[in-house]
Protein backbone atom coordinates (compact mmCIF):
# COMPACT_ATOMS: atom_id res chain seq x y z
CA UNK A 1 0.00 0.00 0.00
CA UNK A 2 2.59 2.47 0.77
CA UNK A 3 4.84 1.24 -2.25
CA UNK A 4 1.40 2.39 -4.53
CA UNK A 5 0.95 5.76 -2.27
CA UNK A 6 4.22 6.61 -3.72
CA UNK A 7 4.48 5.81 -7.35
CA UNK A 8 0.97 7.47 -8.19
CA UNK A 9 2.27 10.67 -8.46
CA UNK A 10 4.81 9.33 -10.35
CA UNK A 11 2.27 7.70 -12.79
CA UNK A 12 0.19 10.44 -12.65
CA UNK A 13 2.47 12.81 -13.29
CA UNK A 14 3.89 10.41 -16.29
CA UNK A 15 0.27 10.10 -17.50
CA UNK A 16 0.23 13.78 -17.82
CA UNK A 17 3.63 13.83 -19.91
CA UNK A 18 2.04 12.03 -22.54
CA UNK A 19 -1.49 12.66 -22.51
CA UNK A 20 -2.82 16.09 -24.30
CA UNK A 21 -1.90 18.91 -22.53
CA UNK A 22 -5.56 19.96 -21.80
CA UNK A 23 -5.32 16.83 -19.62
CA UNK A 24 -3.00 17.72 -17.33
CA UNK A 25 -4.27 21.18 -16.70
CA UNK A 26 -7.57 19.69 -15.81
CA UNK A 27 -6.50 17.45 -12.81
CA UNK A 28 -3.91 20.34 -11.49
CA UNK A 29 -6.90 22.57 -11.40
CA UNK A 30 -9.40 20.25 -10.44
CA UNK A 31 -7.13 19.07 -7.35
CA UNK A 32 -5.92 22.53 -6.47
CA UNK A 33 -10.06 23.43 -6.88
CA UNK A 34 -11.29 20.85 -4.63
CA UNK A 35 -8.43 20.86 -1.71
CA UNK A 36 -9.86 24.72 -1.60
CA UNK A 37 -13.23 24.07 -1.84
CA UNK A 38 -13.08 20.89 1.02
CA UNK A 39 -10.74 23.49 3.39
CA UNK A 40 -13.42 26.17 3.04
CA UNK A 41 -16.61 23.59 3.89
CA UNK A 42 -14.53 22.19 6.45
CA UNK A 43 -13.77 25.93 8.39
CA UNK A 44 -17.17 26.81 7.63
CA UNK A 45 -19.06 23.84 9.43
CA UNK A 46 -16.70 23.45 11.99
CA UNK A 47 -18.23 23.51 15.57
CA UNK A 48 -16.67 23.42 19.09
CA UNK A 49 -16.03 20.75 20.93
CA UNK A 50 -19.40 20.05 23.27
CA UNK A 51 -18.59 19.44 26.81
CA UNK A 52 -20.01 16.12 28.32
CA UNK A 53 -22.56 16.95 31.28
CA UNK A 54 -21.44 16.61 34.68
CA UNK A 55 -22.76 13.36 35.65
CA UNK A 56 -25.64 13.37 38.31
CA UNK A 57 -25.13 10.75 41.02
CA UNK A 58 -28.62 10.22 42.35
CA UNK A 59 -27.33 10.67 46.02
CA UNK A 60 -27.37 14.53 45.41
CA UNK A 61 -30.63 14.60 44.56
CA UNK A 62 -31.92 14.76 48.37
CA UNK A 63 -31.85 13.27 51.57
CA UNK A 64 -30.69 9.65 51.58
CA UNK A 65 -33.24 7.54 52.56
CA UNK A 66 -33.13 5.29 55.58
CA UNK A 67 -34.02 1.81 54.76
CA UNK A 68 -35.11 -0.57 57.56
CA UNK A 69 -35.43 -4.31 57.00
CA UNK A 70 -38.47 -5.52 57.88
CA UNK A 71 -38.70 -9.30 58.54
CA UNK A 72 -41.17 -11.01 56.32
CA UNK A 73 -43.22 -13.33 58.01
CA UNK A 74 -42.27 -17.05 55.69
CA UNK A 75 -38.74 -16.37 56.56
CA UNK A 76 -38.58 -14.87 60.44
CA UNK A 77 -38.11 -17.61 62.77
CA UNK A 78 -40.43 -19.26 64.54
CA UNK A 79 -40.89 -17.75 68.35
CA UNK A 80 -39.35 -20.32 70.94
CA UNK A 81 -42.21 -22.16 73.16
CA UNK A 82 -42.40 -20.48 76.51
CA UNK A 83 -42.12 -23.31 79.52
CA UNK A 84 -45.54 -23.91 80.79
CA UNK A 85 -46.31 -24.06 84.51
CA UNK A 86 -46.34 -27.23 86.02
CA UNK A 87 -49.40 -28.03 87.78
CA UNK A 88 -49.13 -28.50 91.39
CA UNK A 89 -51.00 -31.30 92.97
Amino acid sequence: MATALRLLPLMIGWFAMNAPSGLGLYWVFNNVLTTISTVTVKKLVEQDELEPEPIVSLASLGLPRQIEPSPSPSLAPAPAPSPSPSPSP
